[in-house]
């Protein structure tokens, strides 16, 4: 394990060096030559496979400050750490910082105000989003210009001739307020596929089938057959680790396992993934799955509005926060709350999905699930 953590630091290190023209060495020393090697990042569009698009998509990363990942710092000290012959599953925390100007942070308002408000059909939804964008600002810009955002980290790691080579990894920002929103289910294809070559044979199909028991328990949210699913679907091994979609939702073991399923069978909207267009790669007895996903979320508006005052005691009672930082905070997440309702009573928020499964005897097993909110805008949270 220290050999596979000491190649991520060093990974690390030559990413945060920011060297556009090392860039080319980088990749060839870091990642695997194939095809359907793959990053994927926090947003919407951000699929990458092969190489060159992975190389395009580092350089963004590293010129464009609206990606918020040009710098990297991993948790390896407290990571968990899958070992299966010559595959290596990591998952790990980490934070990436920025210094954004307060002045840059009013200037990115004032275009945006000035670009969206000139048409002519600007839609109250938008207006309200507006309002709840500017809010968010205002609080953040009155945090301070030093940024520090958490982010986890799901990579798949092949040895190949003594070296660890990253063949899958995975970065994603929890805690979001739901910025990407569909008003029904006629989605662009776009959105529900990744574009990939379709992978055939019988352990392929196996795997299939676990991912379709694993929607099918989504689909039921029955938490009386917790304990079914939890035997049919997940490892027997002790070391199991699951990223749920909001920062600092981690869980460990079948304890998580049951109180992630209870929790998102309970309060969770109705997940969704795409199981005709899954990304399946296997090395003899380890597999990685990826899947764009959508939670269905049917919202009652006066609810949303009766819930305002609960925002009094999470927001307003805290004494450790300043008057002009909760008030602020109250100020966005009501305006969030009112964007929110403004949406409509059924919407679709898009998510992407990555598991780890490993074979046991014939059958596939869940080891690792990384649940991932999409984040196009600056992240939600912020560690101050």
């Amino acid at each position: 394990m220290n050999e596979i953590k000491d190649r991520l630091i060093q990974f690390m290190n030559d990413y945060n060096n920011n060297n556009i023209e090392d860039l080319n060495e980088f990749i060839d020393e870091y990642f695997i030559k194939e095809k359907d090697t793959s990053l994927i990042g926090a947003g919407l569009d951000d699929w990458y496979f092969g190489v060159e698009e992975i190389k395009e998509s580092i350089k963004d990363y590293w010129i464009r400050e609206d990606k918020y990942l040009k710098n990297i710092n991993l948790n390896l000290e407290n990571s968990v750490i899958f070992i299966e012959e010559e595959v290596a599953v990591i998952a790990t925390g980490g934070r990436s910082a920025m210094n954004i100007k307060e002045q840059h942070m009013y200037e990115n308002m004032m275009y945006r105000l000035k670009k969206d408000l000139k048409r002519s059909d600007v839609r109250k939804e938008e207006l309200m989003q507006f309002a709840y964008e500017i809010s968010r600002g205002f609080f953040e810009a009155n945090l301070g210009e030093n940024y520090i955002w958490p982010f986890r980290c799901t990579v798949f790691m092949i040895n190949r001739q003594s070296k660890w080579m990253i063949k899958h990894i995975n970065f994603s920002f929890g805690g979001v307020d739901y910025e990407k929103v569909f008003a029904h289910e006629d989605i662009p294809r776009k959105f529900r596929n990744i574009n990939i070559i379709d992978n055939c044979g019988d352990e392929i199909l196996k795997i299939r089938k676990a991912i379709s028991i694993l929607q099918e328990a989504y689909e039921l949210r029955d938490v009386s057959l917790i304990d079914k699913y939890v035997k049919e679907l997940f490892t027997s091994r002790n070391k199991i680790f699951i990223f749920g979609a909001d920062e600092g939702e981690n869980f460990s073991g079948h304890e998580g396992v049951y109180r992630l399923l209870e929790g998102d069978w309970k309060y969770w909207g109705d997940f969704n993934l795409n199981e005709e267009n899954l990304y399946i790669d296997v090395h003899d007895n380890i597999a990685l799955v990826y899947s764009r996903a959508f939670l269905k979320y049917s919202s009652d508006i006066q609810e949303i509005y009766d819930s305002l005052g609960d925002l009094f005691h999470e927001h307003l009672l805290p004494v450790e926060k300043s008057i002009k930082e909760k008030l602020l905070k109250m100020l966005w997440k009501i305006n969030y709350r009112l964007y929110d309702a403004e949406r409509g009573k059924v919407y679709l928020v898009p998510m992407k999905f990555t598991a780890i499964l490993v074979k046991e005897k014939e059958n596939w097993k869940f080891q690792h699930i990384h649940f991932s909110d999409i984040v196009d805008e600056m992240p939600k949270e912020r560690i101050i």
